[in-house]
């Protein structure tokens, strides 16, 4: 390829200009083979991230072109960033995350969390009328007065009431799940803490949070993150810093931890459960791509490992967090932060598509 291009535009105007396409791959496989590195690949073609630096400002603006093979995922989008007030996070590049999306015909309704200016975690809603593919903002949904964290909520419609279960903490990060009901799902009314931190020597005995909540059979059932304190650490024995816990109600008020707790390890937190074919769908968030399990009853899991990867991008270089998946029609999506900070405080809402899910296996289905 010719190295330069000529460009015209008012220098006031342009300073950078990115392209995605595509190029030869067997050059391309060739080239970086050298390099240790494959390209990606996209219906044998190579994708490729073109990049122009502008170099001098003239009527015509000469430009330097450099080609680099970039894995891109091509299925990898931002929806939108932190931008109110309440979404900037202390930093003033935003910070959002922990999408929880119910689907209402045309309507899709999502419910995120986001770090204002002042360092506090509020919950927030916004709507989509073409298939998720944008979104509206419409404002705050939840928050409790002075509390440090309010967030990670998960919506779900039973019987015309709708329920948010979210992670509260008044001070700190002394995380606990609460209740809110609503009968439209905009306006909400707090029902207070509805599971507490376990007992001393528990295995989540310091705090929980990030509940997903299914209601099957006339029950809700919420997976939910925990962690023990530092005394308890040594007796709870866990494979990471955090496991999964599983809890039950018969009204979302009074629960009732499984005797199996903690159910899954692996150091998972943040984790989405769904009903997928006659199992169940775990998905939880990582620094390198999303993690999923799969069950037979939501209680004895078996890892699949990784469903995404990080894009290629800065904008989840450091990780994607707080997946929740979406099923419409034959589409599959994970919704996400996408960590663009080593210290995960900085996230923006991502999506990504899926052609599938993984399987549930012959004696893991119920």
């Amino acid at each position: 390829m010719n190295p330069t291009v000529r460009y015209v535009a008012e220098p006031k105007h342009v300073e950078e200009v990115s392209l995605r396409g595509t190029a030869d791959l067997p050059f391309w496989q060739d080239r970086l083979k050298r390099e240790g590195l494959v390209p990606a690949e996209r219906q044998g073609r190579a994708q490729v991230l073109i990049y122009f630096w502008i170099l001098s400002w003239l009527s015509f603006v000469l430009l330097y072109q450099s080609l680099t093979a970039a894995d891109l995922d091509p299925s990898f989008r931002i929806l939108f960033r932190g931008e109110a007030i309440t979404e900037l996070a202390p930093h003033g590049t935003g910070n959002i995350y922990a999408p929880s999306v119910v689907l209402e015909g045309d309507l899709w309704r999502m419910w995120y969390g986001g770090q204002g200016k002042d360092g506090h975690d509020r919950i927030h809603y916004a709507e989509s009328r073409n298939s998720g593919r944008s979104w509206t903002k419409c404002g705050l949904a939840l928050e409790n007065g002075s509390a440090n964290h309010v967030n990670d909520p998960s919506v779900l419609r039973v019987d015309g009431k709708w329920f948010m279960f979210y992670t509260v903490a008044e001070q700190g990060t002394e995380d606990a799940i609460a209740l809110a009901t609503s009968s439209d799902g905009l306006k909400w009314e707090k029902k207070g803490v509805v599971l507490q931190p376990g007992p001393k020597g528990s295995w989540d005995s310091r705090l929980l949070g990030r509940p997903s909540v299914l209601h099957e059979n006339g029950q809700f059932r919420m997976w939910y993150d925990g962690q023990p304190t530092k005394e308890d650490r040594p007796a709870a024995k866990l494979e990471g810093a955090r496991a999964v816990g599983l809890a039950t109600s018969p009204d979302g008020v009074h629960w009732q931890r499984h005797s199996a707790n903690p159910v899954f390890q692996q150091g998972a937190g943040a984790v989405d459960v769904a009903r997928v074919e006659k199992g169940y769908l775990l998905l939880y968030e990582g620094h390198t791509g999303v993690g999923a399990a799969v069950s037979g009853d939501g209680v004895v899991w078996k890892v699949r490992g990784l469903v995404t990867h990080l894009s290629g991008s800065d904008s989840d270089r450091y990780g994607q967090v707080t997946p929740h998946l979406v099923h419409a029609g034959n589409a599959w999506q994970i919704f996400f932060g996408a960590a663009n900070r080593k210290t995960w405080d900085g996230n923006i809402m991502a999506v990504i598509s899926l052609s599938a899910v993984p399987p549930i296996g012959e004696g893991e289905a119920k």
